[in-house]
């Protein structure tokens, strides 16, 4: 008598590769979706940098004027108001908003220096 079915044995087989398979595959997908948040930070945050030097070049009659060594920083609800779209403002990692976030500008040595910043307290 023939059979036209599978085995328990050939199902477990299957089941035993698929899921060999599987945890190879698993770590490998969730570390390119890591780094591809962390990329998509790190461009945000080139976005919102260069958002604030608009800023700083289109206001710099209203801002003070600065000194060896001083900083300023511009918070990213400022630039929200036509430097920047509110879609481009979203934390990646929880799609929160992060509009108390800020720009520090430094000037140092004639040349000023922007640095992102996830903590500021005048921008809360």
């Amino acid at each position: 008598m023939k059979k036209n079915a599978f085995t328990i044995i050939e199902l477990l087989a299957v089941l035993v590769i698929l899921a060999i398979i599987a945890s190879i595959t698993f770590p490998i997908i969730t570390t390119v979706i890591s780094s591809s948040r962390e990329n998509a930070q790190k461009a945000q945050e080139e976005q919102i940098i260069k958002a604030a030097k608009e800023y700083y070049l289109e206001n710099t009659s209203k801002l003070p004027e600065m000194k060896d060594n001083d900083t300023s920083c511009v918070c990213i609800s400022t630039l929200i108001n036509g430097y920047i779209a509110q879609d481009d403002v979203k934390n990646l990692q929880n799609n929160n908003s992060i509009g108390s976030n800020c720009v520090i500008v430094k000037y140092a040595g004639n040349q000023y220096i922007y640095e992102y910043s996830d903590s500021c307290s005048s921008c809360s």
